[in-house]
């Protein structure tokens, strides 16, 4: 899973969490890992999308969740870059110190966005992208883009001299423009902490992960029995040969049998007849290799 995050940023945060205990994983962080792989089962044609008519302009939004870590109280960190309309940056990571205040951690977010802004622009360069414009770098903490603009609050920061000194560098240099968002529309915010599935799926859709091609019928039918297996509580239907027999439909034959069957199924549960659905399957589990005989020969 830490090579998906390559393509799936929807992911990094969880991957993050569980690649800390690699080492002594727990019956806990084996449940946590099987989630991740169910979420990622149910939306496999998920992926990013970078449109061909997208302008010349990157955008950063950052964000921090401050002492979140209840092992060692460490702040964690993450941002995600926009060329355009298009994500190409992206990173959640936990600090390597602990941070004293919440505007330590969030200033720390702040000069690691910086830092990846800039090497963005020297890429660009390096292609010959011609880029002069600043970056502009979304931010929710009023504090933080009030210290990076004002020198004069530089004795109550010396705790974290250093990144300050960077943000406010690289911004007198014009290398990026800070500019206000509020928490909602911090797209920052699925990188450095859990949410719940609403907000969770708005940030996934403004990070520009599409439905980049539609699964064929094999997946959607056997999700279908699938639910139809859970559904089910009587037991020993539950044993039924008609699993095997949708298996080898699905790796063996056409896609007008798949389709004929995913009709008989969604059909027999509109009548809400659990019972109709097994009685037809069976029907067809004796019938089809005859209609696929007759195909063959026709063919």
């Amino acid at each position: 899973m830490i090579y998906l995050t390559n393509t799936r940023p929807d992911i990094s945060y969880s991957v993050h969490q569980l690649s800390q205990f690699m080492n002594k994983p727990t019956t806990l962080h084996h449940e946590a890992a099987i989630r991740v792989v169910r979420y990622i089962k149910s939306s496999p044609a998920l992926g990013l999308f970078f449109p061909s008519n997208s302008q010349v302009q990157l955008k950063g939004f950052c964000d921090s969740d401050w002492a979140t870590c209840p092992d060692s109280r460490k702040s964690i960190i993450g941002f995600c870059i926009f060329l355009g309309e298009s994500l190409i940056s992206w990173k959640s990571k936990k600090q390597a110190t602990v941070s004293k205040s919440s505007l330590e951690a969030e200033y720390c977010a702040m000069a690691s966005t910086v830092c990846e802004l800039q090497w963005l622009t020297y890429i660009l360069k390096d292609f010959n992208v011609p880029y002069d414009s600043p970056s502009l770098l979304y931010y929710d903490s009023q504090l933080a883009c009030h210290i990076a603009a004002n020198s004069s609050f530089h004795e109550r920061t010396k705790h974290n001299e250093l990144d300050c000194h960077i943000v406010r560098e690289k911004l007198q240099q014009k290398l990026f423009h800070l500019l206000p968002v509020s928490s909602s529309q911090q797209l920052a915010n699925c990188l450095t902490k859990p949410l719940d599935p609403v907000p969770f799926n708005s940030f996934v859709t403004k990070l520009g992960l599409k439905k980049i091609y539609s699964p064929a019928w094999e997946g959607l039918l056997v999700y279908i029995v699938y639910v139809i297996r859970l559904l089910d509580t009587t037991g020993p239907i539950l044993d039924m040969p008609y699993c095997c027999f949708i298996q080898t439909c699905i790796y063996r034959w056409n896609t007008p049998i798949f389709f004929s069957l995913l009709i008989i199924i969604v059909s027999s549960y509109q009548y809400q007849n659990i019972y109709s659905c097994y009685s037809r399957l069976i029907h067809l589990y004796l019938t089809i290799p005859v209609v696929v005989y007759i195909t063959r020969q026709l063919s």
